[in-house]
């Protein structure tokens, strides 16, 4: 996937589904004191020949935030170099392949996730900017809530839900104490039941992760639900696209 100076729809729509991903995957991440991080994020790339691909307001945990998305050909181990220089080492950890983090001063917070998808593609970065009442706000749980038609699994536990209007899209984080096959049989009829098609059902019991697709006109749903350990909840991530995306 190379970028170009007219980013196709798709593209947009592959990145704009991967910031949700990110920012919940930032949501627990440590937090450093650093003042006008956002700045320093935008001039490390455009100092590599990285641009913005996109930007929106969003809402995390119903906390206000803008999202603004950078992508560079440039790879994530030449990405870090670079952010290490303009942020400080410490306030660049990888874990798992990707970088997260959370960078903060008296007035603002930043989230910060970059991802390279595919080793030989493009390296994507998500920042999320918000006030530091926001931030505080956006850091408590919310309750699960019906998405996409399907209600929340009985007894689940939110961990975290986030929306962009202008992407039409809606990304919930949910845990529950059940199995995973019982917890996609629950989704699948639920789904079903609010006039969803499926084009993806994986129930293979082999695998630790089931991911399910499904589609409603020229709406999608993804779920995907994570074993955990005999003493964890199991994870449910549910996206929900919308008509309309631009």
């Amino acid at each position: 996937m190379a970028f170009t100076d007219q980013p196709s729809r798709s593209i947009c729509r592959r990145t704009v589904l991967l910031a949700l991903c990110g920012i919940a995957i930032a949501a627990e991440a440590r937090v450093f004191t650093r003042w006008s991080a956002r700045d320093d994020i935008g001039r490390a790339f455009e100092s590599f020949g990285g641009r913005r691909l996109y930007e929106s307001q969003v809402t995390i945990n119903n906390s206000p935030g803008e999202l603004v998305i950078y992508g560079t050909e440039h790879s994530l181990a030449e990405v870090l170099g670079t952010l290490r220089e303009s942020l400080g080492a410490a306030a660049m950890p990888v874990d798992g392949g990707h970088i997260q983090t959370v960078i903060a001063d008296d007035s603002t917070a930043l989230r910060l996730v970059v991802v390279q998808p595919d080793p030989a593609g493009p390296t994507v970065a998500f920042t999320i900017r918000q006030s530091a009442a926001d931030y505080a706000q956006s850091q408590q749980p919310p309750e699960p809530r019906p998405i996409a038609g399907a209600a929340p699994y009985p007894d689940s536990v939110g961990t975290f839900f986030a929306t962009d209007s202008q992407a039409g899209a809606a990304f919930a984080v949910t845990r529950a104490d059940a199995a995973a096959d019982d917890i996609q049989r629950f989704f699948h009829a639920e789904l079903r039941a609010a006039g969803w098609r499926p084009l993806i059902v994986n129930r293979s019991a082999a695998q630790a992760s089931r991911l399910a697709a499904y589609a409603r006109g020229p709406e999608l749903c993804f779920l995907l639900v994570t074993d955990s350990p005999p003493d964890r909840a199991a994870t449910i991530t549910l996206l929900h696209k919308r008509a309309g995306m631009k």
